[in-house]
């Protein structure tokens, strides 16, 4: 499958760093929401998240129809609430990458997997990206009995253009997983990877970061 070279990528980088238009108008914010199960469900569901206004904003819809990929990471973390510091009890990390493939003109989403990313689903527009990934979704990480002052804290952090997420998602996009399961990555050379921070730091990172927590339950 096709991918854009190095120096395709970072013309385009240059370009969009350069040109980029002052906002005229506020845009919407990245936020999430994180819900505790009822109470009868609580030592064996987990909490409902929601992420709102995700590529709410003109500049990562921009990168994303260029054909830079977005990193989404979702951390969700059980804490027992006390007096001067909390108990962290568990938690749980999801990612996922997102990013259009130009042949097929469709927007893939990848679950970033322990040393690989798997296919999701395809999208033929970002709005349907949109509506996919602001779904509510429960998540597997269910309190202990018998526990009181629970709360549950969740974190969203999307950065659209990501040195790594450029040479992970190359492979993706290429069927090359295989030297990712074996744990044969090839990286790429220092100089490649220097030119993918170069231009992510030409455009500022773009990295949006939201935290919501639950009200305080008992098990």
């Amino acid at each position: 499958m096709h991918f854009r070279s190095p120096a395709a990528l970072g013309a385009t980088a240059l370009l969009l760093a350069l040109s980029w238009p002052t906002p005229a108008a506020a845009q919407s914010r990245l936020a999430v929401d994180v819900i505790a199960p009822a109470a009868g469900a609580r030592i064996s569901d987990g909490p409902t998240v929601a992420i709102q206004n995700v590529f709410g904003d003109d500049r990562s819809q921009e990168l994303l129809t260029s054909g830079f990929p977005a990193r989404i990471t979702l951390t969700v973390e059980l804490w027992r609430s006390r007096t001067f510091f909390d108990e962290f009890i568990s938690s749980t990390t999801i990612q996922r990458v997102v990013q259009y493939d130009a042949l097929s003109k469709t927007f893939r989403v990848g679950r970033v997997l322990e040393d690989s990313i798997g296919d999701e689903s395809r999208h033929a527009t970002l709005d349907a990206v949109r509506h996919t990934l602001s779904a509510p979704a429960r998540i597997a990480l269910p309190a202990p009995p018998d526990r009181r002052g629970l709360y549950y804290a969740a974190s969203v952090t999307i950065e659209t253009f990501n040195s790594n997420d450029l040479l992970e998602v190359r492979r993706w996009l290429s069927g090359e997983v295989e030297p990712s399961i074996h744990g044969k990555r090839n990286p790429g050379s220092a100089l490649t990877r220097g030119i993918f921070t170069l231009f992510s730091r030409l455009l500022g990172g773009d990295v949006k970061h939201a935290t919501a927590r639950s009200d305080l339950f008992d098990t």
